[in-house]
């Protein structure tokens, strides 16, 4: 049923990979989540709680950079075991605390040298736009249904997305006391359609729709995949779940903030014209 729409849809949909570790801790722990591109100019959507997360990985790695620097700066002062717990304390750092945090933005484009990130106030979502590139290595884009009734429960529909973090190509180097991506390793996940049936659409008092339930257990890994039918068209993205249901961000939420932001984007019908908005 949905054999077309998942290779289509894989060829815009991919992963975002991150390694941590915490504080005192030689052992990476690798994640991933998902977005999924909306144009050919190297904008794409995931979830705010995602890109929030990306954008304080960066914050991190700045903090333990300069903690590292002031702890090498003492540390043949004689004092230096009390120093260190005050360095620990003014840089936060503790058994439980992340130490460093990476991100790769898997197959998206051929080289990367920054991003910009809008993000929403009212909803899980996060629009990324890739900088820097010469080459997109992701193939189409999504198109969202044109007409958004279309959604209603009973409805039979997929997601796509990287929820297994099976990637193996990053180590820890204790000489520079720095977790990094290395060329050994696997370095890909498998991708994962995951179907569910409409059950619920999710409203606000005034009556405002803003999520679609779906009767499919919730992946957390699958945060940020696009929500499909049968031919391709996009209806939503996975955000959250609830008592083993999964949890969509509404496409018309969707099309409310890339309108709001004037992010252009494409919608269309099974047998209609694809459009391009703003």
């Amino acid at each position: 049923m949905f054999v077309k729409a998942v290779e289509k849809v894989g060829g815009y949909t991919r992963p975002i990979f991150t390694i941590a570790r915490r504080y005192d801790s030689c052992d990476v722990m690798p994640g991933a989540s998902n977005l999924f591109f909306i144009n050919d100019e190297g904008w794409a959507l995931t979830t705010r709680t995602t890109a929030k997360l990306i954008i304080k990985s960066g914050k991190i790695e700045d903090n333990y950079r300069k903690f590292k620097e002031d702890r090498k700066a003492r540390e043949n002062d004689e004092n230096f075991s009390d120093e260190l717990r005050l360095l620990e304390t003014k840089y936060s750092m503790g058994p439980k605390s992340f130490a460093q945090m990476k991100v790769n933005f898997f197959d998206c484009v051929d080289a990367i040298t920054g991003f910009e990130c809008k993000l929403s106030g009212k909803y899980d979502l996060a629009a990324i736009h890739m900088v820097g590139y010469n080459r997109l290595t992701y193939v189409g884009h999504a198109v969202f249904a044109q007409n958004v009734r279309v959604a209603m429960p009973g409805k039979y529909l997929c997601r796509l997305g990287y929820p297994f973090p099976e990637f193996q190509n990053y180590s820890y180097d204790p000489e520079k006391d720095d977790i990094v991506w290395t060329d050994e390793g696997h370095r890909f996940t498998s991708r994962f359609p995951a179907d569910g049936m409409m059950t619920r659409l999710a409203a606000h008092p005034g009556g405002k729709v803003f999520g679609i339930e779906l009767s499919a257990p919730y992946l957390p890994g699958m945060n940020g995949a696009p929500l499909f039918d049968e031919h391709g068209l996009v209806y939503g993205m996975q955000i959250s779940g609830n008592g083993g249901l999964t949890q969509c961000l509404h496409l018309s939420c969707i099309r409310e903030f890339l309108d709001a932001e004037k992010i252009p984007y494409f919608a269309g019908d099974p047998d209609g014209e694809t459009i391009i908005i703003n």
